[in-house]
């Protein structure tokens, strides 16, 4: 497991190469070793994990039926749930990877987006907190996780774009995999495991 230093290291890496340093890949752990070590991503963005937990498990409780009652296994369901949308997103990326003949750059890629989930996911917090323990937040909330996804968006496009060598095509099609496969695996998931009121 790398120790916490080292995930700033990395962290830094993906500050330097955001801006375009060549030195940033001497940060970078992109050989097989640090794909799997990368992996370890999804411990250290537990903490604020458990407050999006919380936070969606309140917008699910105020979209149900009053006197809906949800037991402890509802934050099982959703790291469950998140596990598996992150595992469909991987496959699809090799796969899409394959095709488009970027086979050798896409585990790059997931090392590169695994470490960066780690500081957005924490950056979440924001919104979460607001939606949690601001009455009446609704709009600010929604606004707030509007600005966190937008950005998202485009430090991981800009990020890709930079670890292709500027190439759109990869990039583009490598976005799109990351975000479009966990959302709609997600949505469906959901309903599937009765995360989604009326399911």
């Amino acid at each position: 497991m790398p120790r916490p230093e080292e995930v700033a290291y990395y962290i830094q890496g993906l500050w330097l190469l955001l801006k375009g340093k060549p030195e940033a890949f001497g940060y970078l752990d992109l050989s097989e070793r640090g794909f799997w070590r990368s992996w370890w991503s999804l411990l250290y963005s537990l903490p604020p994990l458990l407050l999006v937990y919380a936070a969606r498990r309140d917008l699910y409780l105020s979209d149900s039926v009053v006197g809906t009652q949800i037991g402890g296994d509802f934050f099982f369901k959703m790291a469950a749930l998140d596990l598996a949308a992150t595992a469909f997103a991987t496959i699809a990326l090799f796969i899409v990877a394959r095709l488009g003949g970027f086979r050798q750059q896409a585990p790059a890629i997931i090392i590169v987006t695994n470490w960066l989930s780690v500081p957005l996911v924490w950056m979440s917090s924001i919104q979460n907190l607001i939606q949690l323990y601001v009455p009446g937040s609704e709009i600010a909330s929604g606004i707030a996780e509007l600005i966190y996804f937008s950005l998202t968006v485009y430090i991981c496009t800009r990020l890709i774009n930079r670890l292709v060598g500027g190439n759109s095509l990869i990039t583009a099609a490598s976005v799109l995999t990351l975000f479009i496969v966990p959302i709609v695996c997600g949505y469906y998931l959901a309903s599937i495991i009765g995360l989604v009121p009326g399911s």
